[in-house]
């Protein structure tokens, strides 16, 4: 009996992956005007590449009847009941409910060019306008689809679980306790595998599903249930609502527009020898302006850093524009604003409607590449980059016999790797490389060389081994014939905690380091240190316009080059936002209502700095969820 009872668990599992693949043929097959141009064996790959959500989603499906399954062992009675009742009426409903997702999402993706998510639901309150919108022949074929996939399905279930409904054996009740005993003790822990997949550090996300330039692809390879509820999990605090209404929208719009009113490249310092150059950028894991000397920070940590800053063109008040690294990389190559307790990049839905410099560089003619130690699918990274079409992107499993470690590869091998590969790469290029080495567990190929900085001991040794790596890398670099045209761009993801132990909401907490260097940079240029302020999302701006390419699609991105353009920063935390303007600044916790931090020069300017933060979040809310 328990041997019959683990093989049903098997056959539903499976029946849950053949189910998921005839939605994916039907997604593919409907969809077929949008995949000609790929081959036979990109095509089918979307096939193997699902394979980790589908897992996923299977294991999630499998939670429900597994344990009430367990109940069952006493009683061959009650056993023969799940069998015959339970399997076959939760089966039907989850057959049901994935056709229906298929169906609509079939329906909106001509319109959107998305999978199903949690905004489409917004749209069942008003079904009379669905039907309207789409059509008594859309309608049809869309109903006609659901009804054949479901009753597909519902007879494969029925005929592939017709011997497991007949001649069950009674259960003695000690195998019964017994292997009760074994399925609450084993179950959990696998069902748990499978559902963040496998034992890896980070869970799964779409990521694992990106793997083509074809996006069509990539959404018929990601599992739509999955998808649907991650989204919705996402944005369950304000379904189609912004919690961040301060005011009428056009008055919120205007102030905002005034914000970046001098955004124009009229009166922009024009620093390059050569407005198409080769472009490398730098990524610094957690590089807080804390550990540059340049910067106000402590000295010895980055000499390298420093020495490159004497050359180049130093922006000493930059800021992060969110806490985490995916919210970096959005904000640096999409010049995006992070957003209070959410990030567009787990949201494929969200970040397709998003510009970014790979796209907007890739259409100049640059080759584009990114650079990383560890896992992309950390943060949803890599199905970001793989939508936005980096040319080629490396991880940790595609470089071989290098050290890793705990994290990942070392940045003195990923630097080494992208030298090698730049030497033959054609110009233009934009390649990017996000650092690895400063995050916990702080685990480098040496030893530390400093034993000051307490428990910020790690971050204090790791970046200063990689700033040694970038010593031996620019080493290398100069040797190279394209160096002389190349502009260099440093800038960190976040920043973080260092021995001086400022408060996480403090501005000084998010400051950065951004600098550009390289001989392409005139020489009267050279040396000069900007005090204009910033963030991350203002690289985008910065670099379009000095290499005379249009930036009006980065809107949340203004030129720091610009003498005539305002400085001012944002960067959110959970529920909150810090706003900096020369001079004050003020950091506010949204859901208290209070101040954590403020300094402000005058009543009057308190007055004006609050109402541009409101009009700020509540324009970039309404956005995001518009998207």
């Amino acid at each position: 009996m328990p041997q019959k009872i683990i093989t049903g668990f098997v056959r539903l599992f499976c029946f849950w992956i053949l189910l998921f693949e005839c939605e994916r043929i039907t997604f593919l097959l409907y969809n077929h005007d949008k995949i000609h141009t790929a081959g036979w064996g990109e095509i089918f790959s979307s096939f193997f590449h699902a394979l980790p959500l589908d897992i996923s989603t299977a294991c999630y499906l499998m939670a429900v009847p597994v344990f009430i399954s367990v109940g069952s062992f006493f009683s061959a009675r009650l056993c023969i009941f799940i069998q015959r009742q339970f399997f076959t009426t939760y089966a039907v409903f989850i057959i049901l409910v994935f056709s229906i997702i298929t169906s609509s999402e079939l329906g909106i993706y001509d319109e959107w060019g998305i999978k199903l998510h949690y905004k489409a639901l917004l749209y069942i309150r008003h079904p009379s306008e669905i039907f309207q919108t789409a059509g008594w022949g859309l309608t049809c074929r869309l109903l006609l689809i659901f009804l054949l996939q479901s009753a597909l399905m519902i007879l494969i279930f029925l005929r592939w679980f017709r011997e497991a409904k007949s001649n069950i054996p009674p259960v003695k009740k000690s195998t019964g306790i017994l292997f009760a005993s074994s399925i609450v003790l084993l179950s959990p822990g696998i069902l748990l595998l499978g559902m963040r997949g496998g034992v890896k550090p980070i869970a799964i996300n779409q990521s694992a599903s990106y793997y083509s330039r074809n996006n069509t692809l990539n959404n018929a390879a990601v599992n739509s249930g999955w998808n649907l509820v991650h989204s919705i999990t996402q944005n369950h605090y304000h379904l189609g609502s912004n919690p961040y209404l301060f005011c009428p929208h056009e008055e919120a719009e205007k102030q905002v527009s005034l914000l970046y009113a001098c955004n124009t490249d009229t009166v922009s310092l024009s620093i390059l020898t050569n407005p198409r150059p080769n472009v490398v950028l730098f990524i610094l894991e957690s590089w807080s302006a804390d550990l540059v000397k340049s910067l106000g920070g402590f000295d010895s940590i980055t000499p390298f850093f420093d020495s490159l800053a004497q050359e180049g063109i130093l922006f000493d008040s930059i800021y992060a524009s969110g806490d985490r690294s995916e919210q970096g990389n959005v904000a640096v190559l999409s010049g995006y604003p992070a957003q209070p307790a959410t990030s567009i990049i787990i949201q494929p839905g969200k970040f397709s409607r998003l510009p970014c410099l790979a796209q907007s560089l890739g259409k100049e003619g640059y080759n584009t590449s990114y650079y990383f130690g560890g896992q992309l699918s950390y943060g949803n990274i890599k199905a970001y980059l793989v939508y936005n079409r980096f040319d080629r992107i490396i991880e940790e499993d595609d470089v071989e016999s290098v050290p890793h470690g705990k994290l990942g590869i070392h940045d003195e091998f990923m630097l080494r790797k992208q030298l090698r590969d730049l030497r033959t790469e054609k110009e233009p290029f934009f390649s990017t490389l996000f650092t690895l080495s400063t995050h916990p567990p702080w685990d480098i190929p040496q030893r530390f060389v400093f034993n000051w900085g307490g428990s910020e001991n790690g971050i204090i040794n790791t970046a200063h081994y990689s700033d040694a790596c970038f010593s031996r890398y620019f080493a290398e670099a100069k040797k190279e014939k394209w160096f002389d045209n190349t502009l260099f761009v440093f800038i960190a993801d976040h920043g973080r905690n260092t021995p001086r132990n400022h408060n996480f909401y403090s501005p000084d907490y998010r400051k950065i380091p951004l600098l550009l260097y390289g001989n392409v940079i005139k020489k009267e240029f050279r040396g000069m240190k900007s005090r204009r302020i910033g963030s991350q999302v203002d690289l985008a701006a910065t670099l379009l316009r000095q290499m005379k390419i249009d930036a009006g699609d980065f809107k949340w991105s203004k030129d720091l080059l610009n003498p005539a353009c305002p400085g001012f920063a944002y960067y959110a935390f959970i529920d909150g936002l810090g706003w900096v303007r020369p001079g004050e600044y003020f950091v506010y916790e949204n859901n208290l209502g209070r101040f954590y931090e403020e300094k402000f020069l005058t009543g009057q300017s308190k007055d004006q700095l609050v109402k541009e933060w409101r009009s700020y979040l509540q324009v970039l809310y309404t956005q995001y969820l518009g998207y």
